[in-house]
């Protein structure tokens, strides 16, 4: 089970998740390159580029198993940046890092050795990231966004309150217009696990997806109408990418894996696609594949890859 080690080794949460998924939001432009995560280097998990057919690869992140491991991984409106996740090894917690689209200008966005910090996207207007916070002993995590120079750290959701209840909010991402935060959230309410909509300030929590049917780490479609996730976080069932309006309504199944599990979709910039991860049965390979956005037409894409996040060309 390689593909899940680096990611369970982390935190306590991403078990109950089954995998992690980039936290991201598709904004509305050209179609670029796509991110995606693969450990067919260093001996660990490292982000790379490609093109959209699975060519012209590039390495962006040159980490050994010593250092750690990059991922979950967000590209800026205007694709000039990647803002990602990285498990520090020497430090045994993940922090927030950016890099430039190349892979250069790598680092570290927000430095605290108390919590553990992933899920980053990008505010629409590229001024900002907004994360999920750990609290240090695990028992809950909140939404935080900062400003991309590492200054005014702002709660959205409450951490103290969070750890008193044990909700742990995950995967947050502005809509594209930005007056709307979407969140995968647990033990919210007594519900398992689901997805959620906010006002940009944290105020009127809505849930959006069926709570038997265990949505999580979701992506807006450029158009801001719709919502891509992966089903099945805590219940029975192999994992498959749905569709939802961004009002609740219109709930479908993009993807139908049988013994396989899909997970993160990833619109593509002009909305007519999704890349999405395909793992097998046991978890012990993944692959890479793209479909159209209302799920005919797959088709594997690259094999060893995962995590794929869309960007915009720049």
């Amino acid at each position: 089970m390689r593909r899940r080690g680096i990611i369970v080794s982390m935190t306590l949460l991403v078990a109950l998740l089954g995998a992690a998924a980039p936290a991201h939001a598709t904004f509305p432009g050209t179609n670029g390159r796509i991110l995606f995560s693969s450990d067919q280097s260093g001996g660990t998990f490292n982000l790379f580029s490609m093109t959209s057919n699975g060519s012209d690869i590039k390495q962006l992140t040159t980490l050994t198993a010593n250092d750690g491991n990059a991922f979950l991984a967000a590209w800026s409106p205007d694709g000039t940046r990647i803002v990602y996740a990285q498990f520090v090894q020497a430090l045994g917690i993940a922090q927030i890092f950016l890099m430039d689209a190349d892979g250069s200008n790598q680092h570290q966005l927000l430095v605290d050795p108390n919590h553990h910090e992933t899920w980053p996207s990008f505010s629409p207007d590229g001024r900002s990231v907004i994360f999920s916070r750990f609290s240090p002993d695990f028992e809950g995590a909140a939404i935080y966004t900062v400003k991309i120079d590492g200054q005014g750290l702002n709660a959205i959701t409450n951490l103290s309150k969070n750890v008193s209840s044990n909700v742990y909010d995950v995967s947050p991402k502005f809509s594209p217009d930005g007056n709307t935060i979407s969140i995968t959230s647990f033990n919210r309410g007594g519900v398992t696990g689901a997805i959620y909509l906010m006002d940009r300030r944290g105020s009127n929590i809505r849930m959006v997806t069926p709570s038997g049917l265990g949505g999580r780490v979701e992506d807006w479609a450029p158009s801001g109408r719709q919502l891509a996730f992966t089903s099945n976080c805590c219940v029975v069932g192999h994992q498959a990418i749905w569709a939802v309006g961004s009002d609740g309504t219109g709930l479908t199944q993009l993807t139908f894996p049988g013994k396989s599990n899909d997970f993160g979709p990833s619109y593509s910039p002009d909305g007519t696609q999704i890349a999405f991860e395909r793992d097998s049965a046991d978890f012990s390979t993944f692959n890479l594949l793209i479909m159209n956005s209302d799920g005919t037409n797959v088709k594997t894409i690259l094999k060893d890859a995962g995590n794929p996040v869309w960007g915009p060309s720049n």
